[in-house]
């Protein structure tokens, strides 16, 4: 019989608003939320935030990580490894996420989390709506930068400053012009609850945005940092509970 491994899933911080996003972008839609993650196995769940040196790796006992509201756990199977051989695991994990790598979107807790179930045999159980809201949001930061870095490579070798603002208000001008087709499509099609479902969520998260933030700042700094696994191994399984 092999061992339990699963995904601990909390709210992020203690922000009632961002409970609101939650309940709204991943209980109504699915489509995910603004989660803190930790992979919990032989009785302990594991997570990454900032630190400004040292390991960003941290460890907990389940479901009591005191700087995010709890929310629920995902079961990704069982695997069969020793308690020395998760322990290795960490510790190589230990030393490739340095707490100053720390990224809000592109390497956080739920990319560690996704690593860890890769490494420990599990990734394929990994639910992704924990990275979409993560992911969407660095390809549009990186969407952004290329555009930005083209415009000045451009400006800089043509100096055409105007026509490279031109462009931008083109760009807007299309986004503006797909808007108002899909908004039509939804008027035709699904009787404008489309607008109405993504109108009421954008109100939700304009006001848990403000908060993520600071959120961000106070969850991810040393918490909960007493890992028994650092040079040493992984508590024995506890009773199954």
């Amino acid at each position: 019989m092999g061992v339990p491994v699963k995904l601990q899933v909390y709210d992020l911080a203690h922000s009632p608003n961002i409970q609101s996003i939650n309940k709204f972008t991943y209980g109504v839609t699915g489509a995910g939320g603004l989660f803190h993650t930790a992979v919990e196995i032989y009785g302990r769940e594991y997570s990454f935030g900032f630190v400004e040196r040292g390991t960003g790796v941290f460890s907990c006992a389940p479901t009591e990580c005191e700087m995010h509201s709890y929310n629920h756990a995902v079961s990704m199977g069982e695997v069969d490894l020793t308690p020395d051989e998760v322990s290795q695991i960490l510790n190589l994990l230990a030393v490739e996420w340095p707490g100053s790598s720390y990224d809000l979107l592109k390497r956080n807790c739920c990319s560690f989390c996704q690593e860890f179930a890769e490494r420990l045999g599990v990734g394929h159980m990994f639910p992704g709506w924990v990275v979409r809201f993560a992911n969407i949001g660095a390809s549009a930061v990186d969407a952004a930068n290329n555009a930005a870095e083209t415009a000045r490579r451009v400006d800089a070798a043509y100096d055409i400053s105007g026509k490279t603002s031109a462009a931008a208000a083109a760009v807007t001008d299309s986004a503006s012009l797909l808007k108002k087709k899909l908004e039509e499509i939804d008027d035709k099609h699904l009787g404008g609850k489309a607008r109405e479902t993504t109108t009421a969520g954008v109100t939700i998260v304009k006001k848990g945005l403000l908060e993520i933030k600071s959120a961000a700042a106070s969850s991810f700094r040393g918490m909960c940092v007493d890992s028994p696994w650092l040079f040493g191994v992984v508590p024995a399984a506890p009773k199954q509970r």
